[in-house]
């Protein structure tokens, strides 16, 4: 044990004093030839680090009556130097319960490119066991690391370097590549086990593939925003980046840098669109191992609030709410660049509950500008109210649940109005100025004219109108000089300011009462003689009818 503790001692005094006389470069190993001594070198300035692999190795087999493991791990860094080439870097390690040593490790897939080895000198341990020579196959595609004395178990070696002229590199998926691509191999004797999913170096010439599936062209789009398309290159994948502007030729605010590859198509990212609603350029850039690019660029529209609803009917309240009934029926605009859907409600004032005004259908699809939006039946039906004080309210939502309402207050009136004539009296015989009384009400009485018709008159003649309500009082004079002894019919009709079944008519009322123009030449009219027909008969003949 003393012997093999100063044969350590030595060998790292020696390693110490050759990482000191270290060249500057590593040095080149065509294929067929071996390096011996491998010189020891510090990693190149100005490397940035591409990649880590790591798998656990386990080389068993039986020695009778025990089975026997050699374990530990293998980790591969891929670096970038400032001329574009890769740099493949290997540590094997060797666990201290090994039942023995490691005395190979291989890589493969290095046919085609010039590669320099060496091992590295960033990584100093006490007591390192170095790899005595390095050796490259006839093919140029394998390139294996031996020692003499194995890598002492509870030591880590010192990590191996191939320097290539390859800018590209890709990764083995550990079950698809032909001819073991990606395949580093670890041996303990004539014991070995071979492991994939390790990066190797490809010629690619050509970039990488990129495209945006989604959001697609000038789609509406609601925060966040998942943005789903493909990113890969099947020769080497590096990364890719999302970002936005809100013009095509940038700024550009960087989204978010991912490093997996995307394929089939899948998500990219997600895009909380924390900004302003409008139109948003979205920039996809692939990166590939030999720092080719794609990039592709889409259009989408971030929807953050819901366009404004406008209701030109009913109108607003001004000074008064709109005096309604019937049919109400509103006219507006509903709209948003995503799409919208829109409701009607009415409650009554000032706190009643809001209940839609078409109850079958509670919301309305699509999208109206200056058109008809709907109709409530304030007067028959399951939505009839009383008249009163109402408000009605209509709210859009668009594509992305944002919603904007705008309200009405409106004054409902389906009564209609009081016209009754109470004088003269129906079939009363009248002359000269006639007197002619009645009633005119409504809570919102517009207006009332009294008329005749009869005799010469081919239609309606008037009387007398107003505006202002009668109670049990005069309406008119009807002056019934010149006109001819007939049979009249005079007309009271009244109406009130409601709008009613979308403005087509009114509240309105009609009395009409019939009158004879002369004086009674029949004084037998019940059909029975008796002394009122005498009575009757004196009056007419001691007061003549002119």
């Amino acid at each position: 044990m003393i012997s093999f503790v100063k044969n350590c001692l030595a060998r790292t005094t020696a390693i110490v004093s050759l990482i000191a006389a270290a060249p500057a470069l590593a040095t080149d190993l065509p294929p067929g030839d071996t390096l011996e001594p491998i010189p020891v070198v510090a990693l190149p300035a100005g490397v940035t680090l591409e990649a880590t692999f790591s798998e656990d190795f386990d080389i068993t087999w039986t020695q009778f009556p025990f089975t026997r493991h050699v374990t530990g791990t293998i980790t591969q860094t891929v670096y970038r130097m400032p001329d574009n080439t890769l740099i493949f870097r290997y540590h094997v390690s060797n666990d201290s319960d090994s039942d023995g040593a490691v005395t190979d490790f291989g890589a493969s897939n290095f046919s085609g490119f010039e590669t320099d080895v060496s091992l590295a000198s960033s990584l100093i341990c006490f007591n390192c066991d170095n790899a005595d020579r390095a050796t490259r196959d006839i093919f140029g595609t394998g390139i294996n690391f031996e020692w003499d004395l194995g890598i002492a178990t509870g030591f880590n070696s010192r990590a191996m370097v191939i320097r290539t002229d390859a800018t590209s590199y890709r990764v083995s998926n550990g079950r698809f590549q032909p001819l073991g691509y990606g395949r580093v191999t670890v041996r303990t004797g004539r014991y070995f086990q071979t492991l994939r999913g390790f990066a190797y170096p490809v010629v690619d010439s050509t970039p990488p593939i990129a495209s945006i599936s989604g959001p697609s062209a000038l789609e509406h789009s609601c925060p966040p925003v998942t943005i789903t398309g493909r990113a890969y290159d099947p020769s080497g994948f590096d990364s890719y980046k999302l970002e936005y502007a809100t013009n095509a030729n940038g700024p550009w605010t960087l989204i978010g840098e991912f490093e997996d590859a995307v394929n089939p198509d899948g998500t990219l990212g997600v895009w909380n669109a924390n900004v302003p609603e409008g139109y948003y350029f979205v920039r996809l850039t692939a990166i590939n191992t030999a720092e080719l690019s794609t990039v592709v660029t889409g259009v989408v529209y971030i929807d953050r609030a819901m366009s404004p609803v406008q209701i030109r009917s009913p109108r607003e309240a001004n000074p008064a709410p709109q005096i309604l009934g019937g049919a109400v029926c509103f006219d507006g605009t509903v709209w948003d660049t995503g799409g919208s859907s829109y409701t009607i409600q009415y409650r009554a004032l000032p706190a009643g509950a809001f209940a839609h005004v078409d109850p079958g259908t509670p919301t309305y699809p699509g999208q109206i500008i200056t058109d008809g939006l709907g109709s409530w039946n304030t007067r028959t039906g399951p939505t009839a109210v009383p008249d009163g004080l109402y408000q009605v309210r209509i709210t859009g939502t668009d594509g992305c649940s944002n919603t904007d309402a705008e309200t009405r207050d409106i004054l409902v009136d389906n009564t209609a109005p009081i016209a009754i004539i109470a004088s003269p009296a129906a079939c009363a015989f009248v002359r000269d100025t006639v007197t002619i009384t009645g009633t005119v009400a409504d809570a919102n009485l517009a207006g009332w004219s009294l008329s005749y018709t009869g005799g010469d008159a081919t239609g309606w003649v008037t009387i007398a109108s107003g505006t202002g309500p009668v109670n049990n009082a005069v309406l008119g004079q009807w002056n019934t000089s010149g006109l001819r002894n007939c049979a009249y019919t005079l007309w009271l009709h009244a109406g009130d300011a409601s709008s009613v079944n979308c403005g087509s008519t009114t509240n309105q009322t009609s009395h009409y009462i019939s009158v004879n123009l002369g004086c009674p030449n029949d004084f037998n009219r019940d059909g029975v003689s008796n002394s009122q027909d005498f009575f009757d008969f004196l009056t007419a003949f001691f007061t003549p009818c002119m």
